[in-house]
């Protein structure tokens, strides 16, 4: 992606990097050291919570050109930033991002390239590129002596357990991530069982007999920077979150990943939380908690987590459980009509022959002068095509 940006800049262009996160958007301020160095350009930032002088001499150096490379969170997509060159857009982590989302960034260039990244597209997406309808590269290599974290299922009546393996792992000088679904307890409903994030700090910190860290997206930015600096060296080693987690975080020591009440998330989400854990060269475990007596497509869905471990056979059962969703528009899962013919997760030879002939006729007849019949459908499908184009 770095590299794709390097030529569009070299090129006298704008590039554009959207991350669903400021924390994701300020390690790719660091991540693109080089490429800066390399192509002589300045580096726009634009995420909430910068400050105004400093926000303002962003957006004129990206509006003026200075900038050759804009990064940013869902701040970029304002109408008052002004990207004028803009010739690549980069999505980051994908699946956390809309199709009208990815579209307003794609449409402040004239017709900007899409390049979009994911361990787990989502199924909208993948649906399209199993039809043909959008260039797919699969990178399957995993970095050295980095082995594949393991994933195991524990009952809501073995938490006790868990809390113990927790215990382990942070007296080995390790990292543990402990997820829970929300941040306070429903005090007015008597049958919520949901963990919380307090109370389940306050519980560790006693089980553990250590300090642990609590981390949450309605923190202010700072005070999220700290939590994480003070989780990275050692200060703390049990860090307690919500799924705002999820992506953009890259600590080598974290061995161990807790998942509570696992039923309430997707695949594509477990998946990405599982990848937190196991990024150095120590074996990484992710413990899925769900209630006793878990059964039917929740159980399922765990299941597959046990089973699968790459991202791309995650998609793809994701894609199976919820559906590809309207291809034509912006629902990104649930029911479709398009792929009625077609087995969502099979695989049809004869798709990569229609991309080819496609581009051959492209080439040989561009304004389809000569083919009368495929200029109308192209015309009355032009909408729908160019959210598919666009949108990815």
């Amino acid at each position: 992606a770095l590299a794709a940006a390097a030529q569009c800049i070299a090129a006298k262009k704008q590039a554009a990097i959207l991350a669903p996160t400021s924390v994701l958007a300020e390690q790719y301020v660091a991540a693109v050291r080089p490429l800066v160095a390399a192509t002589s350009t300045n580096v726009a930032l634009v995420v909430a919570g910068l400050k105004a002088t400093e926000r303002k001499k962003n957006l004129d150096a990206l509006a003026s050109g200075v900038a050759g490379l804009a990064i940013g969170t869902h701040a970029l997509l304002r109408e008052e930033v002004a990207i004028p060159n803009l010739a690549l857009v980069i999505v980051d982590e994908q699946q956390r991002l809309g199709v009208a989302q990815r579209l307003a960034l794609v449409k402040k260039g004239a017709t900007p390239h899409l390049l979009t990244l994911s361990a787990t597209p989502i199924p909208r997406t993948l649906a399209l590129a199993l039809r043909g309808e959008l260039a797919t590269t699969v990178l399957r290599e995993r970095p050295k002596r980095r082995p594949l974290p393991s994933t195991e299922l524990a009952a809501a009546s073995e938490i006790g357990s868990v809390v113990r393996r927790a215990r382990s792992a942070v007296e080995n000088d390790e990292r543990v991530f402990w997820v829970v679904p929300r941040i306070e307890t429903d005090e007015d409903d008597e049958e919520d069982d949901l963990a919380s994030l307090h109370e389940r700090a306050k519980v560790l910190e006693k089980g553990l007999g250590a300090k642990v860290g609590v981390l949450h997206g309605r923190m202010p930015a700072s005070e999220k920077r700290s939590v994480m600096h003070a989780f990275r060296g050692g200060e703390t080693r049990l860090l307690v979150s919500t799924t705002v987690v999820e992506v953009g975080v890259d600590v080598p020591e974290a061995t161990l990943m807790v998942v509570e009440n696992a039923e309430r998330y997707g695949l594509a989400q477990l998946h990405q939380l599982r990848g937190r854990v196991g990024r150095g060269e120590r074996l990484g475990t992710c413990i899925l908690v769900h209630p006793d007596g878990i059964a039917g497509i929740a159980k399922a869905r765990l299941d597959a987590l046990v089973k699968l471990d790459d991202g791309e056979s995650v998609a793809r059962a994701d894609l199976e459980l919820r559906g590809a969703g309207d291809l034509s528009g912006t629902r990104q899962h649930g029911d479709e009509d398009e792929l009625v013919f077609l087995e969502p997760c099979a695989d049809y030879p004869w798709l990569e022959r229609i991309e080819d002939d496609a581009r051959a006729l492209q080439k040989e007849d561009p304004s389809l002068e000569r083919h009368p019949v495929t200029a109308s459908l192209v015309g009355r499908l032009g909408h729908a095509l160019a959210v598919r184009e666009e949108a990815g």
